[in-house]
């Protein structure tokens, strides 16, 4: 940021690391968010599966098909790792 302000450009290879830095502290959000407190309150024979993290994009399986499920599920990532986050469920 500083370097934009300044007006200097900003190192490719800094930016590339901040790049890395996000994705695996999204990914280990999402992962401490499902296994702490959205995982355990998925009711009964619900599995509840990380499929894959790509940016704010996560990839989740859940079975039986819930859309109740799906709607809290979504909502406790949001609150708990990034508002933006985009949820797709795959069957």
């Amino acid at each position: 940021m500083l370097a934009d302000l300044a007006g200097a450009p900003y190192p490719a290879a800094q930016r590339l690391q901040n790049r890395q830095v996000c994705r695996s502290e999204t990914h280990a959000r999402v992962e401490r968010a499902l296994l702490g407190w959205i995982g355990p309150g998925v009711a009964g024979k619900t599995s509840l599966e990380l499929i894959s993290v790509r940016g704010l994009r996560v990839v989740l399986r859940l079975a039986p098909d819930d859309p109740a499920a799906q709607a809290r599920i979504l909502e406790r990532l949001r609150k708990s790792v990034c508002e933006e986050l985009e949820v797709d469920f795959s069957s």
